[in-house]
């Protein structure tokens, strides 16, 4: 489709006539703003048939995907470090996944999942089952076998390396059982071939900015580096509100209760 319409403009270009131009009268300027709004008609494709998954927040479901992500979809989240906010937005997409049926499956074979976070999410705990396989070899048996059953909804795993077979074998798996699978890996794979029907890069912005008011939450720009059917290279800033408990009476630092007790030196009675 790309190719055939590329040649339509080459051919309106480099052959004159009464009603087109040559290239000659184009200039370049033209010409690519041309093919920028005939390619764009292409984010209009859907990627596969079925309803969409969304994650809830309108400027990654409506503005980035077009509407969502289809099922039996891989879909990658690149941070440059853990805690950028890749795993907390896929956490939203799993949410979604599980709640029309299913299970979650977590796989973390580093130990550095905290459960109580996905819930608060929306992970239910009922549905959500946690993998710690004792290494990397075990985590990717763990998670193909997971994406070929039917009987789960989305799976979640985080990988630092992956070489070029595996995320193919996982994309075939995951057409064949159905669900979600969600890849948290760093921004260097951004370089690797990408067999994922999305993926996404999540970049933290300082936060807050001249004009924010909302205290309980973080600043994040999403940008969209392949996605089936769509043009990459757009972005989106999104505000991400975190889930904030108050503690206890009995357990809040005394300096927050009476804040000129922490600017009183600490004396201690010694002894006879």
């Amino acid at each position: 489709m790309t190719s055939r319409i590329i040649d339509d403009l080459a051919m309106k270009t480099a052959t004159p006539s009464a009603q087109t131009p040559s290239l000659a009268e184009h200039s370049v300027g033209r010409v690519v703003e041309d093919l920028r709004r005939r390619l764009e008609g292409l984010r209009s494709l859907p990627a596969a048939a079925g309803p969409r998954l969304q994650t809830g927040i309108r400027e990654i479901d409506e503005e980035l995907l077009g509407g969502g992500i289809s099922p039996a979809s891989l879909v990658e989240w690149l941070a440059e470090r853990p805690g950028s906010g890749a795993e907390e937005t896929a956490l939203r997409l799993a949410a979604a996944a599980c709640r029309r049926g299913g299970m979650a499956v977590i796989v973390d074979d580093t130990g550095t999942f905290h459960p109580p976070a996905a819930f608060r999410r929306g992970l239910d705990p009922a549905r959500t089952i946690l993998l710690r396989p004792a290494s990397q070899r075990d985590a990717v048996w763990a998670v193909h076998q997971c994406l070929a059953d039917e009987s789960v909804a989305v799976v979640l795993a985080a990988f630092p390396r992956l070489n070029d077979v595996v995320p193919r074998r996982f994309q075939l798996a995951v057409e064949r059982g159905g669900g979600l699978g969600l890849l948290l890996r760093p921004a260097a794979a951004k370089a690797d071939p990408c067999w994922a029907a999305v993926r996404l890069l999540v970049e933290p912005l300082p936060w807050p900015r001249l004009g924010d008011t909302l205290a309980e939450a973080r600043r994040l720009r999403i940008h969209l580096l392949a996605a089936r059917g769509m043009i990459p290279g757009r972005s989106v800033e999104i505000l991400v509100h975190e889930p904030t408990y108050p503690l206890p009476e009995d357990r809040r630092p005394a300096e927050r209760l009476n804040p000129s007790a922490a600017l009183r030196p600490l004396r201690r009675k010694v002894p006879g």
